[in-house]
């Protein structure tokens, strides 16, 4: 089993030029794919990387070094060479295009931003998938996921300092339950929700239930929900004291840009032996004040 591993950053301006660049040549050629990503062109090359130039004929330097595209028999030595493991440190891309057609990954350690899950979709063999993401990434659902049936082992742990979006909606995970396979998921994100608060000046009081579509299987168990606008907002309790689910926010200042709740959910105990779901998440939701 081989391992790749890198240490890669970009430049955004060029990046986004290259990926316009990029997919018109692969349109063109038939013979190259567009990974407009640096950082995925270093894990596919590995080793070879820094001397790749030297062994290039001038339509592939020129593919690679003006429109970020890497001749398709990359991807065939890769399957020859049962490369099945690949890490991508630093990563810092819009798109991870090109990446599905490196068929043979059964392992991807991505760390970096990202705003474009897709290609992680036609990845039939990904069995470990671990995404650890930054500032700008853009995660609203995991429905990349679904078509991973080979999938065992996931995690997302995504921390937003400046802008980017944490995935909301969680559904996706349920389709793995099966007695007869484990699976494995923790998601963890300290972010922004899509979702927003539309609230009346008039009127500046709001009340919901969790903003996240869990999986079905995490409905019954351990859970923690908190709100932490403690001087205006609370969880309801009924009668015997216990949490409802509901969140209450009320006489909510104007000033007020974001909503704050964090939440703890695992699946129930009974299921821990073939499957196992961890969801942490410190969320904010935006605030939009009207007449």
């Amino acid at each position: 089993m081989k391992k790749k591993k890198l240490v890669a950053g970009l430049g955004g301006t060029a990046l986004m030029l290259s990926v316009v660049i990029g997919f018109s040549v692969v349109k063109a050629s038939e013979d190259y794919v567009a990974v407009p990503s640096q950082g995925v062109r270093e894990a596919l090359l590995g080793d070879e990387y820094s001397g790749y130039r030297s062994v290039m004929t001038s339509e592939e330097i020129a593919n690679f070094e003006e429109f970020n595209s890497l001749p398709k028999d990359v991807f065939s030595r890769e399957q020859q060479n049962e490369q099945n493991e690949m890490q991508v440190v630093n990563g810092d891309s819009s798109s991870l295009e090109g990446l599905q057609h490196a068929s043979n990954l059964d392992y991807l350690d991505y760390e970096g931003s990202l705003l474009d899950a897709t290609p992680i979709s036609k990845l039939s063999n990904l069995k470990t998938l671990k995404l650890n993401l930054t500032d700008k990434s853009v995660v609203p659902s995991l429905d990349f996921l679904e078509e991973l049936e080979s999938l065992q082992s996931f995690e997302l742990h995504q921390y937003q300092g400046i802008g980017g979006i944490v995935p909301s909606d969680l559904s996706a995970l349920e389709t793995f339950e099966n007695p007869d396979k484990k699976f494995e998921a923790l998601v963890s994100v300290d972010g922004t929700l899509a979702s927003q608060v539309r609230l009346s000046r008039n009127n500046p009081n709001h009340a919901m239930y969790l903003p996240v579509k869990l999986p079905r299987q995490m409905e019954t168990g351990e859970q923690s929900i908190v709100v932490h606008d403690q001087e205006f907002g609370y969880e309801e309790m009924d009668a015997e004291g216990e949490p409802t689910g509901k969140l209450i926010w009320e006489n909510i200042p104007e000033e007020t840009e974001y909503l704050h709740i964090s939440v703890w959910i695992e699946t129930p105990d009974e299921m821990r032996d073939h499957f196992f779901v961890k969801f942490w998440g410190q969320m904010k939701i935006p605030i939009v004040w009207q007449d």
